[in-house]
Parts: structure tokens; sequence; C-alpha cells
């Protein structure tokens, strides 16, 4: 990661790094530790008077009591929602942002929204990779095609990394109806449904990181396919960085 000192933009944050890396490797996607930060994703345009908003806040609230970091995209809505309901119970806070010149369609760095650090990119896909990367779950409440863009690339990420793979909360009981359209008609493969969990309250969230933690450190590493590969590996490839705990 290159680092440089803020110069155009001031977020607010206690620390600022500009992330200007293009590409990241490939354990930075893989669960290799326990949960220790949790990202929340959804709808940018939430106001905080909806329930929407509301939810996002309280279960915020609750994941960061537990010791977590919270990390969101610096934006509006569920966004601010999730590094204001940490920072209400002094909670740790990442945004991972950019600040957008031709992108119109973008809601853009929310000034309102004011983590503990802000980890500036340089378009939007490298936002949401960056934002994948530095979580260890995600919580997926109601948005639009933003949020249907990182609910994807959380599934697929899970698939390609079954057994290090990141899981992921899908926030609402309308998800259970989605999931059973995708299901039905879409190619699944049959562990899909295995890195992810519905939940409908603060607590059932929490409760579903607890229990994505416990399964993910009683994983047997002696027949999981990513240990494999890497144990078929040539010399002086790409070796998994950190150990098994």
């Amino acid at each position: 990661m290159n680092t440089q000192p803020l110069q155009e933009e001031h977020s607010g944050a206690k620390t600022v790094i500009h992330d200007t890396s293009k590409t990241s490797s490939e354990q930075k996607y893989q669960l290799m530790r326990h949960i220790k930060n949790v990202a929340f994703f959804g709808y940018a345009d939430a106001e905080p008077e909806t329930e929407l908003y509301k939810e996002a806040f309280k279960t915020a609230q609750l994941v960061a009591k537990q010791g977590l970091t919270i990390v969101d995209g610096g934006g509006p809505g569920v966004m601010d929602a999730a590094t204001k309901g940490a920072a209400s119970v002094g909670g740790e806070t990442i945004a991972v942002t950019f600040y957008p010149k031709d992108a119109p369609g973008f809601e853009g760095r929310y000034v309102g929204n004011v983590a503990d650090t802000e980890v500036i990119t340089q378009n939007y896909i490298e936002r949401m990779f960056k934002l994948m990367e530095h979580a260890d779950a995600y919580i997926i409440f109601n948005g639009g095609t933003g949020t249907l863009s990182e609910f994807g690339t959380a599934w697929v990420l899970a698939r390609l990394y079954f057994g290090h793979h990141k899981p992921f909360i899908l926030y609402g009981e309308f998800w259970n109806e989605l999931l059973d359209v995708i299901g039905e008609r879409m190619m699944m493969r049959g562990n899909e449904r295995e890195v992810l969990r519905v939940a409908t309250t603060p607590e059932e969230a929490l409760a579903a990181i607890w229990a994505f933690d416990e399964e993910m450190g009683n994983i047997d590493h002696s027949t999981c396919e990513v240990c494999l590969k890497q144990k078929r590996a040539e010399p002086g490839e790409t070796e998994l960085e950190e150990a098994h705990v």
C-alpha cells in the first residue's frame, strides 16, 4: 500500500491513507484469522428517520460493543448509520472512500461520516475491493445497484475461496425470497448458501457473526481445497501469509 499525506481533501478522520495500489494479494480476500472487522453495505439514500437507517445504526452499535471494528464506504445512508452507531459506543471505524470527478451517479464522500481512519482509493471498483479487503465479514442491508454489486462480489469471493472465505449476513426478511429465486433460476453449485445467513434483528446479525467465527475456526484445513492448493504450489509462489488461529 502506498501512502502519502492528505492534500486536496479533508475528511476529519484521525488517520488518512491514500491507497494507490492497483492490485492486491489474493490472501486479502480470504479469512485468515478470527473475525475482527465487519463491513456494512446498504442504501446510500436512507435518511436518519427511516427504519433502514435505524436498524443499521443499532446493528453497528451492537457489533462495535463487542470490540469489532466497523468498516463502510464513507458515504451517507447506511454507511453513515454504521459509522455513527459504532462511534456512539466508542467503537473503532474505518471508511474506504474515493472522491469522484466523472461519476455523477455516485453519492460521493459524505462529510458527516467521520471515521477514525479513512482509506482513499482511486475509483469505484478499487473502493469496492478495498472494502472487501479491510473486513473479515459483511452485513448487507437493503439497497440499490451499488449494494447488489457488493453482494455479488462478496458472494463470488466466498465461493472462490471457500474454506478461507469471508462470510456475510443479509439483513432483512426480503432476502429469503431473493435467495429462493436465485436458487431456482440460476446455476448454483451447491455450497453457496453455506457462506451466508439471513438476519432480521441486530441480535440475530451479531449471533451470526459469532457462529461464523466459530465455524471458520473449526474448519479441517487438512482437507481444505485452498490449503491443498497452497501445498501443491511450486517453491517461490505465494504462501499463506498468516497461520490459522
